[in-house]
């Protein structure tokens, strides 16, 4: 066992969550903005890429799932290699418990839950959230970009979704049906998605 101090400590687990967050933000760029999935992180990004989406693809998927995975053995090392940082200080085990807890449920959401191979809704969540939020921003030409690659984005869900229970089916049909209406609604706001909707 090496001893190490707090602040080494410190420095330790903030390294191991700049760069989980960082990561995170660059795969789920659209769920991370959103408190609408308990499990996600909320992290602000620097940069919008406004033609960016979450990557849900099963590859992408796994090689996440695979770096969270890191990140959790490099905390287990952290703390059986260092334990007396942890053990001398209330603060780092508060940041320490909830870094771990919080990469472990986010893998164990990706990885053995699976919600984005099984349920349209998350789809077509993360497609709401990404058109609504691209609306709200300040820059003018944010809800065309993010409008444009919508499409795109859609056909990467219908191909991720191979283990789909006929319940988790008509739900996303109801929403799709909501989103529809939605979308003519305010078609002069959206016409790109208008046009790949009609």
């Amino acid at each position: 066992m090496v001893l190490i101090g707090k602040k080494e400590m410190a420095t330790c687990i903030d390294e191991i969550a700049q760069d989980f967050f960082k990561a995170t933000v660059e795969q789920f760029p659209i769920a991370v903005a959103s408190d609408e999935f308990y499990y996600f992180p909320q992290v602000p990004s620097p940069t919008k890429d406004w033609s960016s989406w979450d990557k849900l693809s099963a590859e992408a998927i796994d090689g996440f799932g695979a770096k969270l995975l890191a990140y959790e053995q490099k905390l287990s090392n952290l703390k059986s290699d260092h334990k007396f940082g942890l053990d001398e200080n209330l603060d780092l085990q508060i940041d320490y418990s909830f870094l771990r807890g919080s990469i472990q449920t986010l893998r164990e959401q990706l990885t053995a839950v699976r919600s984005w191979e099984q349920q349209p809704t998350f789809h077509l969540t993360i497609a709401c959230l990404g058109i609504a939020e691209a609306l709200d921003a300040k820059d003018p030409s944010a809800g065309d970009l993010r409008a444009s690659t919508l499409p795109d984005f859609i056909e990467n869900a219908k191909k991720s979704l191979i283990n789909m229970p006929v319940l988790f089916r008509d739900l996303g049909l109801s929403m799709v049906g909501s989103w529809r209406c939605i979308v003519t609604r305010y078609k002069n706001w959206l016409p790109i998605v208008w046009i790949w909707v009609s």
